[in-house]
């Protein structure tokens, strides 16, 4: 699959900076939010130097069209090179919305409903499970309204002579991209429910919607996202853009000092795990 080129303006403030939502091992600076009043008089070079963003893209929507659209900055902090406006972004969780996208697709087909409970579609998950997610439907995933571990960080990089991903927090997972995803989703109802009291933000439970769609459909998240980006007439990657183009837009690690540092295309400390594909690391 091939990488999206159209970008909104939330889309790549977020991934400009960092190479993965998953992989934050120096989280940003807190800044203090800019009123509406500053917003506009600081102007969008002034928000991005503000914020810290090396370069954007940006449009202007109207209900039924693209009014306006253009780009700021440079692919990465030192870089010479100014981005395109069809510059690739890695969206990282932001990709979320294409699951539920799918989702949505799927429960107009009729291949199961907003309330289709996990264990009713994968009933063999169910033995190895905790109890206490007997009754997770597939609205409860995707909502982030239910009690599963977050498991939103993932310690991980490429061991260099094989190719294999190191996983520093999680098992080793084993097999096919497929199969090492749907083991994850496994090791995560095998753990011990959190205390909640309404939204509990994780990964975990938009790899366990996929899991659902990818039974009712027999196609892998893969192929249903290609499905879609060809019905909607996009593109979409499931790579970081810069290792297959450098001159697109890279990633940024946050160094101990708080400055970026451009995370290059033979980086192996960052990449992108197909295992955490439905959750978000689309570009």
């Amino acid at each position: 699959m091939k990488f999206t080129c159209f970008s909104f303006l939330f889309l790549p403030l977020l991934a400009a900076v960092s190479p993965s939502c998953d992989s934050w091992d120096n989280p940003p600076p807190a800044r203090d939010p800019l009123c509406f009043e500053e917003v506009m008089s600081r102007g969008l070079e002034g928000c991005m130097g503000y914020y810290d963003i090396p370069g954007c893209s940006w449009a202007v929507l109207r209900a039924d069209s693209l009014a306006h659209s253009g780009s700021e900055g440079r692919i990465h902090s030192g870089s010479d090179i100014r981005i395109d406006p069809t510059g690739h972004f890695q969206i990282g969780s932001l990709g979320k919305s294409y699951t539920a996208f799918l989702a949505a697709r799927c429960v107009e087909e009729g291949l199961l409903t907003w309330e289709t409970r996990l264990f009713d579609v994968l009933p063999g998950w169910r033995e190895e499970a905790n109890r206490a997610y007997d009754s997770l439907r597939l609205m409860d995933l995707l909502s982030h309204n239910t009690p599963l571990p977050p498991l939103n960080v993932m310690v991980t990089h490429l061991n260099r002579k094989t190719g294999k991903p190191v996983y520093e927090n999680l098992p080793a997972f084993e097999g096919t991209d497929l199969e090492r995803r749907h083991a994850f989703c496994r090791y995560a109802l095998s753990l011990e429910p959190v205390e909640t009291s309404g939204l509990n933000y994780g990964n975990a439970g938009y790899s366990l919607a996929a899991a659902m769609l990818e039974q009712v459909t027999g196609r892998s998240w893969e192929e249903l996202a290609g499905e879609l980006a060809g019905d909607l007439g996009i593109e979409i990657g499931q790579e970081r853009p810069n290792k297959t183009d450098p001159t697109q837009p890279w990633g940024h690690r946050r160094r101990d000092d708080g400055t970026l540092e451009p995370v290059g295309p033979a980086d192996a400390r960052f990449f992108t795990d197909p295992i955490s594909s439905p959750r978000g690391t689309s570009t």
